[in-house]
């Protein structure tokens, strides 16, 4: 559960940063005539990339006004393992570390592609604007989001309670079991509504794999 709770703000940012995105595409929108001539020309889209480009480099260098933290439990000062040592305590345990690897790495493949490809899918075949679009799939991300990765760690930690020791494995096999029908469905969806709640659905599912996945090991 801590590590679900911690792997949850990456759903929230997520679905923040569309939300934040659709707001910003709406404030040029409306700002158009308050821009200097050399920025009139360009498509709202690239004006998004330049307002956020420079929220960005902001936040970067404030960042450099936090000071470093006190290190606890491994320091710099300890042995690290040679890399051969790893190779060999990876290859002896390949039974467990191939599947794992790749097997995550394939679910994470689905969930960018979504993520990536869902707003363009909703502006081009239902029509959507793209700061509705924003809108609608920020709230979406961030709620089911959020809700699949925390229940998930809620699951997996009830199994492993009861005993069960690979409760990591199941919630996740559970997660990712679930998300195949409606993330091959949601592009087919009768309405945009149905397609963003399929596309919920779909999202829910992944993130409810996504903590326990960590976790497994």
């Amino acid at each position: 559960l801590p590590i679900s709770i911690y792997i949850a703000g990456a759903s929230v940012g997520a679905g923040a940063a569309l939300l934040a995105g659709a707001s910003i595409l709406e404030l040029v929108d409306h700002s158009a005539r308050l821009l200097t001539p050399a920025l009139r020309p360009l498509e709202s889209w690239r004006l998004v990339f330049l307002v956020v480009g420079a929220i960005g480099l902001t936040a970067a260098a404030l960042l450099t006004s936090i000071a470093e933290p006190t290190r606890r439990g491994a320091t710099a000062g300890d042995p690290v393992p040679p890399w051969r040592e790893f190779m060999q305590f990876l290859r002896a345990r390949s039974n467990l570390f191939g599947p794992y690897f790749v097997g995550f790495a394939l679910c994470s493949t689905v969930g960018y592609g979504l993520l990536a490809w869902a707003p363009t899918f909703m502006v081009r075949t239902h029509h959507w604007p793209a700061a509705k679009v924003g809108y609608s799939l920020g709230l979406t991300i961030t709620v089911m989001g959020a809700t699949g990765v925390l229940l998930g760690g809620v699951l997996a930690t009830y199994w492993r309670r009861r005993g069960i020791k690979d409760a990591a494995f199941r919630t996740a096999t559970c997660g990712v079991g679930g998300m195949i029908l409606p993330a091959a469905a949601a592009p087919f969806g009768a309405n945009p509504d149905v397609s963003i709640l399929l596309f919920g659905i779909a999202v829910f599912c992944l993130t409810f794999a996504s903590g326990a996945s960590a976790a497994a090991l």
